[in-house]
C-alpha cells in the first residue's frame, strides 16, 4: 500500500510539474499581456474628452440585456446566461431574493424559516438576519420576486453611474468590463440582497460628500447596512474622512452598536449554518487552504484538521500585513495627506469591504461588486502618474481579470484566481496604510514616517 502511494504521489508530482509548466506559459502570457496594457491603459486613460461618456455606458448595458432578450427566442435565455456569457443562471430568476421572499413568506405563515422554509423552490432554509423577517407585515410574496428583482437592478445601475461621475473613453472600456463581468451579473441575476447594502452604501457615501453638513445620515445609513448583513461594518472606513476626534468618536460608536447587535441576537450560529460555501464561484483567502488540503488528502490520505487549518492561515494573513506594513514604511517616506472626496471614500470602502471579506475566508462572488466603486480612484491614481500609478494599471487589469476568471473555480490553472486575489489584498492593504490621514500614520508607524504636507 505504501509502495502504491509513493508511485501515485511521483505521477501527481509529475502532473503537477506539466500544470506548473502550463501556468508558467500562462503566467508569460499575463505579464506580456500586462505589459502592453500597461502602455495601453495610460494612453486610454489620459484621452480627454469633452463630454461625459456615461451615456454610452448605459448603452453597453442596455444592449448586454437585449442580447439576453433576444436570445430567449431561440433557447432558454438561462441557458444563453450561462453557456454565453459567463453567467450560471438558474430558473426560476432572482433565485437569491426569492429564497428572501419565500422565508417571509414561511415566517408569515407561522414556521421557523431558519429550521423549516418550505416555500423556497429549491429547498434552501432561511440565512439571513432576522430583521429581514420583518418584511412579513408588508404582505410581501414571491409573486413579487421579478419585480423587485428589476427594481434592485435598475436602482444598483443607477447609483454606480452617480458615484463614477464624469467619464473618459479609457473609463467606458475599463467600467464596462467591470460591470458586465460575470461575477457583477450574477449579483444581478440572482437579486442577491448584496445589492441592496450596495445601494445603501453608495447612498450614504453620496451623502457624506453632499454640501449640506449630514454626516449623520451617512453613517446612519452604513449602520443599518451593518445590521443587514454585517459584513459592512469594514465600510465604517470612509470615516477616516474625519477629523481626529470625529473618526475615533465615530468608529468606536459604531463597535459599540456593532457588538451589541451581536450580543443580543442569537440567530448567527443557524445564518452560518444555512449558508452554503463552495470553492467555486467563491474568493477568500481559505479556499486556496482548503485547496491544498484536498490535494494532501487526495495524494496522502491524511486530512489536516480545521483548527490547524485556522490556526496556518492566520499566521499567513499575519505576515501577509506585515508585509503590506513594511511596502507602505518604505514608500520613499508616504507621502502626503490625502483630502477627503467621493472616490477616496468609494476606494477605502470598497477596499475594506474587500479585505475584510476576503479574510473571513469564503464569500460567493457577487459580493465583488463592492469593487466596482474602488475604480475610479485607481483610475485617478493612473492619469496622475503619480505614487500609485504603475502599480495601480496592473492591479486594475488583476481586478478586471478576477471578474472574469472567478467562475472557473479554484482547481483550474492551479487556483490562478485566488493567486490574483491575493495579490489585490496586498494592493489593497498597502495603498490603504499609504492614504491615511497624517495623525493616524503617526499612529500606526509609530512616529517613523515623514509626513508632507
Amino acid at each position: 500500500m505504501k509502495i502504491f502511494q509513493i508511485h501515485f504521489f511521483v505521477y501527481y508530482v509529475n502532473e503537477l510539474n506539466n500544470k506548473i509548466e502550463n501556468i508558467d506559459l500562462l503566467m508569460g502570457i499575463i505579464g506580456k499581456t500586462a505589459k502592453y496594457f500597461n502602455q495601453k491603459t495610460l494612453r486610454l486613460l489620459a484621452y480627454k474628452n469633452e463630454y461625459d461618456l456615461r451615456p454610452f455606458l448605459i448603452s453597453i448595458i442596455i444592449l448586454y440585456f437585449l442580447i439576453i432578450y433576444i436570445s430567449s427566442f431561440f433557447m432558454s435565455y438561462h441557458l444563453f446566461w450561462r453557456n454565453y456569457l459567463g453567467v450560471p443562471a438558474l430558473s426560476p430568476g432572482f433565485a437569491d431574493l426569492r429564497g428572501l421572499l419565500s422565508g417571509v413568506e414561511s415566517y408569515r405563515e407561522g414556521y421557523d424559516p431558519y429550521l423549516d422554509n418550505p416555500h423556497d423552490p429549491f429547498g434552501r432554509k432561511f440565512n439571513y438576519p432576522r430583521i429581514w423577517l420583518n418584511l412579513s407585515v408588508l404582505g410581501i410574496t414571491q409573486s413579487l420576486t421579478n419585480l423587485v428583482g428589476i427594481i434592485f437592478a435598475f436602482l444598483f445601475f443607477i447609483l454606480l453611474l452617480l458615484i463614477f461621475n464624469k467619464i473618459n473613453l479609457g473609463e467606458l472600456v475599463f467600467y464596462a468590463l467591470a460591470i458586465i463581468s460575470p461575477t457583477v451579473m450574477l449579483s444581478v441575476e440572482r437579486g442577491n440582497t448584496d445589492l441592496v447594502i450596495f445601494m445603501l452604501i453608495v447612498l450614504g457615501l453620496l451623502i457624506l460628500n453632499s454640501k449640506k453638513n449630514s454626516s449623520f445620515w451617512g453613517y446612519f445609513l452604513l449602520i443599518i447596512s451593518t445590521i443587514l448583513k454585517l459584513f459592512p461594518i469594514f465600510a465604517f472606513a470612509s470615516v477616516l474622512r474625519e477629523k481626529k476626534g470625529v473618526c475615533i468618536f465615530t468608529s468606536i460608536f459604531a463597535l459599540i452598536i456593532f457588538s451589541l447587535y451581536i450580543y443580543l441576537s442569537n440567530d448567527f450560529f443557524l445564518i452560518s449554518r444555512n449558508t452554503p460555501r463552495s470553492m467555486g464561484m467563491s474568493y477568500g483567502g481559505l479556499i486556496t487552504f482548503d485547496w491544498i488540503n484536498t490535494i494532501i488528502k487526495r495524494v496522502l490520505e491524511f486530512n489536516i484538521p480545521r483548527p490547524t487549518i485556522i490556526i496556518i492561515y492566520g499566521i499567513f494573513i499575519f505576515f501577509i500585513f506585515l508585509l503590506s506594513y513594511v511596502l507602505a514604511a518604505k514608500f520613499g517616506g508616504i507621502t502626503k495627506d490625502y483630502e477627503p472626496s467621493l472616490h477616496l471614500d468609494a476606494y477605502r470602502t470598497g477596499s475594506f469591504i474587500f479585505i475584510g471579506t476576503f479574510i473571513y475566508g469564503n464569500n460567493f462572488d457577487y459580493r465583488l461588486i463592492f469593487l466596482l466603486i474602488v475604480l475610479p480612484q485607481m483610475t485617478l491614481w493612473i492619469k496622475e502618474q503619480k505614487e500609485f500609478s504603475k502599480t495601480s494599471k496592473y492591479a486594475l487589469i488583476l481586478l478586471i481579470l478576477t471578474l472574469y476568471l472567478s467562475r472557473l473555480g479554484p482547481n483550474y490553472n492551479l487556483n490562478i484566481d485566488e493567486f490574483i486575489n491575493w495579490t489585490l489584498l496586498i494592493y489593497f492593504i498597502w495603498t490603504n496604510l499609504v492614504i491615511l490621514p497624517n495623525w493616524a500614520k503617526k499612529i500606526v508607524f509609530l512616529g517613523q514616517v515623514k509626513v508632507s504636507v
